[in-house]
């Protein structure tokens, strides 16, 4: 089986995007105090900022450059990324619930967001079609 160029560099992406969240999750949580599910919603934030950069940029390789056509595009990525974040927020919740560890729960929600964004990506912001 061969993985597309593309594809390979997704999950690169996603690795480094899931890293951000993961550590800045982490920082917040466990060495700054701050709540488990304040915590969560900033670092799924800074997450979905660097996430648009590097799949803009390396996965997807947008050629959008004006602003409106940047302005569209940053607002469907947003706009996907906040449907995944409630995914994430929630599933997070639910899987606490059950096993009771912040880490645990976090990390069992991110394969179901990893492959939402990638078919929301692909499917509805950087598709390829005439210049904008």
């Amino acid at each position: 089986m061969r993985i597309k160029k593309e594809t390979l560099r997704y999950i690169i992406a996603g690795a480094a995007t899931t890293a951000v969240n993961f550590v800045l999750f982490a920082l917040l949580n466990r060495v700054f105090g701050v709540n488990d599910r304040v915590a969560n919603i900033i670092s799924i934030s800074a997450a979905i900022v660097f996430a648009y950069v590097v799949n803009k940029l390396f996965v997807f390789r947008s050629d959008v450059r004006r602003a409106a056509g940047l302005a569209a595009e940053f607002g469907k990525f947003v706009g996907g990324r906040l449907v995944t974040m409630a995914v994430e927020y929630w599933g997070y919740i639910a899987v606490f619930a059950l096993l009771h560890n912040e880490l645990l729960s976090k990390a069992s929600t991110q394969v179901i967001v990893f492959v939402l964004n990638y078919v929301i990506s692909k499917v509805l912001v950087f598709r390829k079609k005439g210049g904008s």
